[in-house]
């Protein structure tokens, strides 16, 4: 999960620079996308999750 959020954020990083811009519509798409992730790892879902799943 952490690789994902970190290969996320260089993309985001890379396609801000490449469309000059923080609200094209793919930019916009990309920042929900690791959003999403990064509030799972906040929340601890992420966590329990695999927990659970390791217990299982």
């Amino acid at each position: 999960m952490y690789q994902t959020i970190e290969d996320l954020r260089r993309e985001l990083v890379r396609l801000v620079q490449e469309k000059g811009s923080f609200t094209d519509e793919v930019v916009v798409e990309l920042s929900q996308r690791l959003d999403g992730y990064i509030y799972a790892i906040q929340s601890g879902r992420y966590i329990r999750s695999n927990i659970t799943t390791e217990e299982g």
